[in-house]
Parts: structure tokens; sequence; C-alpha cells
């Protein structure tokens, strides 16, 4: 296994965990703010939610790098904004 591939997994194993300890943060948070009536907390478990949705599309680029899944819906989930988007057909799929 190459060193490329260790730390790819690797990185797929942490995002994971980083997805499910947002996702548990942002539903104790928006619970709890809503149980509380404060704003800034559920904002708080709102935002959380915006980094779980961040955070699978990595994974799943992560595994998309490792054979795992397929590229190219991960690549268009990731484009939020024209430019980013414009510059990822004229480069080669991993490099």
């Amino acid at each position: 296994m190459t060193d490329r591939v260790a730390l790819l997994r690797r990185g797929a194993r942490l995002e994971s965990v980083t997805v499910a300890y947002n996702a548990l943060e942002g539903g104790v948070a928006v619970v709890a703010g809503l149980a509380a009536g404060s704003v800034a907390l559920t904002g708080f478990g709102i935002d959380s939610v915006i980094e779980v949705a961040s955070g699978v599309v990595l994974w799943w680029r992560l595994r998309a790098e490792l054979g795992a899944a397929r590229v190219g819906p991960a690549v268009e989930a990731s484009c939020f904004s024209p430019w980013r988007c414009t510059s990822w057909p004229s480069r080669g799929v991993g490099s």
C-alpha cells in the first residue's frame, strides 16, 4: 500500500468521525436551542448541519479518490461557485 492510499484511507476515516460528531453536535444544539428559545444556539446547530453537508462531500471525494465511489458527482457537489467549477475539467482527476 502506498503512502497516498494510506493517507486517503486515514483521511476518509477521520472525516467520517468528524461528520458523525458534527451531526450529533448539530442535533443537540438545535433541540436545546428550540427548548431554551435561544436563537444563537439554534443557529449554531444549523451551522453544524452545513458543516455536515460539507463534510459528506469531502468524505465522498476521498472515497472517490480511493476508487470506492464515482468522482464526477463528488466534484459537482463541491462546486459551489462558478470559478471553482471551471478550473476542474482542465485538470486531470487525481492530479
